[in-house]
């Protein structure tokens, strides 16, 4: 039975082609029939008990990030079976297929991504407290219209903002990047977010300069249990394996960054003082983005949100059976009141 196609009579949309695939749902290249604007719409199938929590964060957090490096957030509609997510268009792949295409990439370019990718993170982290635990080759977007591509970084599904006060606990993201204590992570014992993500940008530089997954069992595969008992001699067993014209500056940098144990890995500041990091860094006064003018505000998303929830109900036909996690209205305001004065406003209007 063909699939009922999401944007079939849409009035604002009209899709181009679908582009891929994932746990929570597909991504299609659609225009804006007004604009003529090409953007990217994520449709997740409503009535999934997956995908409520890590939706609702996606969107929330997502809304809340304006930089070069980061694939724009735009709005979010919702139709009678899916929920739809409007986003940045970014037609380049991602960076995985690009790695993937080349074998491995040389450390000037390594570096130009690694740059990229660690100040899209800088400004999450310290401008948002927003972390996103799901670092990856797959999860960064190219643009490939320049001459060096222009990286974005996206998928904020098991992204954590820790203005919220909310403790991580959780174990996310691939269990190729995760970092030790992540891995090992049972529910009881709260985790360092940036010093988690800063492990996985480490394993993306490793993977673009090798080629490979630094941490593989014999078969070539990479399983939790090989992160969850990883000790430094893994690490530098690894650093070992490096191709033979990657720096001893890059190395060492990665041996900083791939440190089992998180006290004594380097933050994203330190990272952003290393001599290798510095080399030709861009200009950084020239990446201040401007927020949408006509952004959704919270409470028109968190109306979208409950009309999803209500329908996702339907569709489930099991409403007692239904643990919903998204917010209303009042919720949203709760939440808001825990948080500093100022902070909260800015929430609010999207800053």
């Amino acid at each position: 039975m063909a699939r009922l196609e999401p944007l079939a009579g849409h009035t604002k949309y009209e899709k181009i082609r679908d582009l891929d695939k994932g746990a929570f749902g597909w991504v299609q290249h659609a225009r804006n029939r007004e604009s003529g604007e090409e953007v990217a719409v994520k449709f997740i199938e409503l009535g999934s008990r997956f995908y409520q929590k890590y939706v609702e964060r996606e969107i929330i957090n997502h809304r809340l990030l304006a930089h070069p490096h980061i694939v724009g957030f735009k709005e979010v509609f919702v139709t009678q079976k899916h929920l739809a997510i409007v986003m940045e268009y970014v037609g380049g792949g991602n960076l995985q297929q690009y790695v993937e295409a080349a074998g491995r990439l040389p450390e000037w370019q390594a570096r130009c991504f690694f740059q990229q990718l660690i100040l899209a993170l800088q400004y999450c982290h310290a401008n948002l407290r927003i972390a996103h635990r799901d670092i990856k080759l797959g999860n960064v977007l190219l643009n490939t219209k320049y001459q060096i591509p222009i990286l974005k970084l996206c998928d904020f599904g098991y992204s954590k903002n820790m203005m919220w006060g909310s403790v991580p606990k959780t174990r996310v993201g691939t269990a190729a990047y995760i970092s030790p204590e992540v891995a090992r992570c049972r529910g009881d014992e709260a985790y360092d977010t940036e010093k988690a993500d800063v492990w996985s940008c480490g394993v993306t530089l490793y993977c673009m300069l090798a080629g490979r997954y630094p941490f593989m069992d014999a078969d070539h595969q990479v399983r939790l249990k090989r992160i969850q008992d990883l000790v430094p001699a893994d690490v530098q067993a690894a650093l070992s394996k490096l191709p033979s014209d990657v720096s001893p500056a890059c190395t060492s940098l990665l041996r900083s960054i791939l440190c089992i144990a998180p006290a004594q890995r380097l933050s994203l500041a330190d990272i952003m003082a290393d001599p290798w990091f510095t080399q030709f860094l861009p200009d950084l006064s020239k990446l201040a983005v401007a927020q949408p003018r006509e952004q959704q505000s919270v409470e028109e998303i968190t109306r979208i949100l409950a009309d999803a929830d209500r329908l996702s109900q339907l569709r489930e036909k099991a409403p007692d059976d239904f643990d919903s996690e998204l917010m209303d209205d009042a919720e949203v305001d709760d939440m808001l009141d825990e948080v500093e004065p100022a902070q909260a406003e800015a929430y609010r209007r999207g800053l």
